[in-house]
């Protein structure tokens, strides 16, 4: 699979530097989030078209994520997984975790559903695999150009208010 080539990330991300020492990081951080929207709706389109048959925790998931770093130049946009629970964590948090959704973007071999643990003796039924089913690299390809577009058109209109 080849990558696609985005016209413009560079100039855009000096343009993001460059503006965040003279500008509001929230008036910034507010053209790039309605960049990310675009990619937001275009992931959950293709996990519908998917079929993934899971009641909605798949597509219900994906998200812009906070804040992962000081830096105001970034958004994360991912489907929201929790990795760990803790006792306070709730039931319903725990039933609607898609711990699985890089399984649906990348696939999976053939594999034991058996244990090999101390515990637990014998090799299991086997799972035939399931075939990848991208949904975050071709969402990211297909409209790459239009949130550059986007995020550039607005902080362009910002800057020219703020003149």
């Amino acid at each position: 699979m080849g990558f696609a080539k985005v016209e413009g990330v560079d100039e855009l991300v000096k343009t993001l530097k460059s503006i965040l020492t003279k500008h509001n990081v929230n008036e910034v951080r507010k053209a790039l989030k309605r960049g990310a929207m675009i990619l937001v709706e275009e992931e959950k389109r293709r996990v519908l078209s998917a079929l993934v048959d899971d009641g909605g925790k798949l597509y219900n998931s994906i998200k812009i994520m906070p804040k992962w770093s000081k830096d105001p130049s970034s958004l994360f946009v991912a489907p929201r997984v929790r990795r760990r629970f803790t006792a306070k964590t709730s039931q319903k948090t725990k039933d609607e975790n898609p711990f699985y959704a890089h399984f649906v973007e990348y696939g999976t071999r053939p594999h034991s559903l058996g244990y090999k643990g101390k515990f637990v003796s014998g090799k299991g039924a086997m799972h035939p695999g399931a075939k990848a089913t991208p949904y975050v690299r071709p969402a990211l390809d297909s409209k790459a150009q239009e949130i550059v577009r986007v995020m550039l058109d607005d902080l362009g209109k910002y800057i020219e208010t703020k003149k």
